[in-house]
């Protein structure tokens, strides 16, 4: 079982390594601050249970409304993991718009009717609020957008967003992952749009 991870792994490396014409690499970490508890999350429907300590981000080249739940949003979402720094491919375009991350802290079924043949899905999201923009160069192969971190208060409302550069401990994740040295890691501090932060 430990080989086929590390198979599985190595895999999802080799395919991450590939950057495509027209694509940029995002580097970057969601940090939610208290940090989620086990507790805070039912995750109890069918694959659901991969979602724990995970975000969905969206960094696209537009922005989008990330309480939407429709296909058109697919395109737009990346899985992460909270609190690590993540590397994802992103098309490219003249800015990076980030619209904010959602956080799943329930998916849960309940059964009614006859012999419980009714079923109800319970979902539940925490909204984290982006409105950044980074604005892209045209060399731009790869881009650190920093961590974000969402302080909360005891009603899951967000009462601070900061930005964190740790550029080092990113680049060395990105230079280890991705093991080209033609491509360098610039560091994209975000404008502030909306006066969310």
């Amino acid at each position: 079982r430990a080989d086929k991870e590390q198979s599985k792994r190595e895999a999802q490396l080799q395919k991450l390594r590939t950057l495509k014409d027209g694509e940029i690499y995002v580097v970057g970490r969601i940090e939610l601050i208290p940090k989620l508890s086990k507790e805070e999350q039912n995750l109890k429907t069918i694959g659901s249970g991969r979602l724990a300590n995970k975000a969905h981000i969206f960094f696209s080249d537009q922005f989008v409304d990330i309480r939407e739940d429709s296909f058109g949003i697919l395109k737009h979402i990346a899985e992460v993991p909270l609190y690590e720094d993540f590397i994802i491919k992103r098309r490219k375009g003249d800015t990076l718009y980030f619209s904010g991350a959602n956080i799943w802290l329930e998916s849960s079924a309940s059964y009614s009717g006859h012999m419980n043949r009714q079923t109800t899905i319970h979902t539940g999201k925490l909204n984290l609020p982006g409105d950044m923009v980074y604005k892209l160069r045209p060399g731009d192969k790869a881009v650190y957008v920093g961590t974000i971190r969402y302080q909360r208060n005891e009603y899951n409302a967000i009462t601070k967003v900061s930005y964190i550069n740790d550029y080092a401990g990113a680049n060395a994740l990105f230079r280890k992952s991705i093991q080209n040295p033609g491509i360098q890691l610039r560091v994209a501090e975000p404008a502030k749009k909306k006066g969310v932060w």
